[in-house]
């Protein structure tokens, strides 16, 4: 069976003249409407947000109707409130999440739906 979850990591370029310098990814498992509203608490919290880019999406075969989203922007803020997004204990900082290819990304997404 395929739970619903949350997986996050964030990238820091620390030079001297970024304004957004955080680089948030996100990977999450829920229905197409869920995947909305959380996104929209994402952005809510972390803004300004800019650069943003759909990495991966598709939906998952025999989880009554989930879908996966993996999605990355850039933002000033290096912090947001787990729990006003998304209370769940599977909502977690994953540091092998990564803004990368479609290719790398799919292998991830199987990975987190087991």
């Amino acid at each position: 069976m395929v739970k619903r979850k949350i997986r996050y990591n964030i990238y820091t370029n620390t030079g001297e003249q970024e304004f957004l310098r955080n680089r948030w990814t996100f990977a999450i498992i829920n229905n197409p409407n869920e995947i909305k509203k959380i996104q929209q608490k994402l952005f809510t919290q972390l803004n300004p947000c800019a650069d943003l880019y759909e990495n991966y999406s598709c939906g998952i075969k025999n989880s009554n109707g989930l879908h996966c989203k993996v999605f990355s922007f850039s933002s000033e803020k290096g912090k947001f409130s787990l729990k006003e997004v998304y209370n769940s204990n599977d909502f977690k900082k994953d540091r092998n999440l990564k803004d990368t290819s479609e290719q790398n990304l799919e292998n991830y997404v199987q990975n987190l739906i087991r």
